[in-house]
């Protein structure tokens, strides 16, 4: 998930506590269990054990390390969950985004997004927000000039 920085949860306290990490103290993200069953988001668990440590669980002290992680994914169920819990996004302000679906909304939706111009490939700089490019593309010389860059490009690898 790479845009979770940019949504925050709505009814934060309604959350299931059997869902929030001990480490970071908010929802997973990309669960990981370990051996002894305790789950934690993958990124905070790493981070917190390195190798030869032990379990931050309060009930467990088990031995540790990074190499106990990778074969042991959580149940359907609670990645299940933690994709329906509801986001708003910070950058558009929409709400009761499902989480799991938040990257979609980044990626293909959110007018305050801020993207490339389709002409970067062939020089253009432009870089603004998703509604600002309906505007851009209308007065973009790049993308003006498109249909003759592909004419040409198709021109030099047939030769």
């Amino acid at each position: 998930m790479i845009s979770s920085r940019f949504y925050e949860y709505i009814d934060r306290e309604s959350i299931d506590s059997d869902l929030i990490c001990l480490l970071c103290h908010n929802p997973f993200i990309d669960p990981i269990v370990t051996q002894c069953g305790d789950t934690y988001c993958r990124r905070c668990i790493e981070k917190d054990i390195g190798n030869g440590s032990h379990c931050p669980s309060q009930s467990c002290n088990q031995l540790l390390s990074t190499d106990h992680l990778t074969p042991n994914p959580p149940p359907r169920l609670v990645v299940s969950m933690l994709d329906k819990l509801k986001v708003r996004c910070q950058l558009c302000e929409k709400t009761n985004i499902n989480r799991g679906t938040f990257d979609e909304h980044i990626n293909t939706s959110c007018s305050e997004h801020q993207i490339d111009c389709p002409g970067k490939n062939i020089g253009c700089q432009w870089y603004g927000s998703r509604n600002e490019h309906d505007e851009h593309t209308k007065t973009c010389l790049f993308e003006k000039l498109r249909p003759m860059v592909d004419i040409l490009y198709r021109v030099i690898e047939n030769q």
